[in-house]
């Protein structure tokens, strides 16, 4: 576990690439609530 967040700590491309995911997925939650509701 260590090891993987020492390797993600070292991956600033990669780490930013996850937070626009994690994002992405956020917003494209709200408005699907927003839809529904």
């Amino acid at each position: 576990m260590t090891k993987l967040k020492s390797w993600v700590v070292c991956n600033p491309l990669r780490a930013l690439f996850w937070s626009l995911v994690i994002f992405w997925a956020a917003v494209a939650a709200t408005v699907a609530l927003a839809v529904l509701v």
